[in-house]
């Protein structure tokens, strides 16, 4: 009890006349660019965001998928024809125990729903892009569940 006290006490917990915490910066913090990937194959740009955000372990999960023009980077990609995704955990040599449901939400969005990552650890969501020019693959990298 006496060495949590003294850590309390040694602690710096004054704030300046701004209400300020001296080792608060003052400035809002910036939100995080989403996930990007180009395919293979570079005609598409893939981003994601999850629902809820991080990731959780064990529990479902939503995502959605934004497909943009490779080039120009406009939404939506203009050939688009078709998306479908997996993921897998590769170093295991397993994929998830569900199978999610893609909904197409037009303009180049796509919902991914009933996703679970059942482990911690590396798992890689692919999503593979079909246009009126052939199929891609965009791959994600993901360290669940931090």
């Amino acid at each position: 009890m006496y060495a949590l006290l003294l850590a309390w006490a040694c602690a710096d917990h004054h704030d300046d006349e701004a209400g300020n915490h001296p080792h608060d910066s003052g400035s809002t913090p910036t939100a995080t660019a989403p996930p990007e990937a180009l395919t293979d194959g570079g005609t598409w740009r893939v981003r994601y965001a999850t629902d809820p955000d991080p990731i959780p372990l064990n529990d479902y999960f939503d995502l959605t998928l934004s497909v943009f023009d490779g080039e120009t980077g406009t939404l939506p990609a203009t050939d688009l024809v078709s998306l479908s995704f997996d993921a897998g955990m590769p170093d295991h040599g397993h994929g998830m125990n569900v199978q999610p449901t893609l909904t197409d939400l037009g303009g180049g969005q796509t919902l991914v729903e009933g996703l679970l990552f059942h482990m911690e650890g590396a798992w890689a969501m692919t999503v593979q892009v079909t246009g009126t020019g052939g199929m891609e693959t965009a791959t994600f990298d993901v360290d669940c569940c931090e």
